[in-house]
């Protein structure tokens, strides 16, 4: 028992082949773990991209559902793009690879309940039948990542430099709770705005700044 726990919470892992007699390459942490990352990740995009055709459909989008469409796959950039910080934690055990690991569980999550891949009505009722679903879910995100950054990199949650995330979850909680068509309307392109500012950070070289990623 001790040895399966010693080896969860220390993964190592080696090439077999050796580029030369007497080299080995020892795969870090990072990338053994940033593995499972990638592959979540892709599999979220993908469902999103698979279906992004009828998405647009003139005879059945809807601009507030294609607006969050639209949220989630930079969601997906962002993520991706802002992975290469981690690469500074030293330690990784069990618990701390799970914390990395839930934010593109719970996209993929919220991916696959925004984007059906048969919807049986127009993306209009779609949206508002699974709106508290999905934004409770994408809610969580920017909430995760600034509990994440909290603990594995000791940054304060009320900083300046959290203002998208914060802003993000504010957004997502006010759009669960209201109902009204209007409020919906506003609160999607408040969500279009935070995600312009933070289309910033392609500009920054990955993992440069820890600011404005989930």
């Amino acid at each position: 028992m001790n040895h399966l726990a010693g080896f969860a919470a220390q993964p190592r892992v080696r090439w077999a082949a050796k580029r030369s007699a007497g080299d080995s390459r020892t795969v870090t942490q990072f990338e053994y773990l940033s593995v499972a990352v990638s592959i979540v990740l892709s599999l979220s995009v993908s469902h999103i991209l698979v279906n992004i055709r009828a998405v647009f459909s003139p005879e059945r989008r809807y601009w507030v559902h294609v607006a969050w469409v639209v949220l989630a796959l930079f969601t997906h950039l962002l993520i991706w793009w802002g992975f290469w910080s981690y690469r500074e934690v030293e330690s990784w055990n069990l618990a701390t690879f799970a914390m990395l690991l839930l934010n593109p569980g719970i996209l993929f999550v919220a991916s696959a309940t925004l984007v059906l891949e048969n919807p049986d009505s127009d993306w209009d009722s779609h949206f508002y039948r699974v709106r508290r679903s999905f934004l409770a879910a994408f809610g969580c995100i920017p909430a995760l990542a600034l509990a994440r950054d909290l603990i594995l990199f000791d940054v304060p949650v009320l900083t300046l430099t959290h203002a998208p995330e914060l802003s993000l979850t504010t957004i997502c909680a006010a759009a669960w709770a209201l109902e009204t068509r209007r409020a919906q309307a506003i609160l999607a392109a408040c969500a279009l705005l935070v995600m312009a500012g933070a289309a910033v950070s392609i500009w920054i070289p990955p993992g440069a700044s820890r600011a404005l990623v989930p």
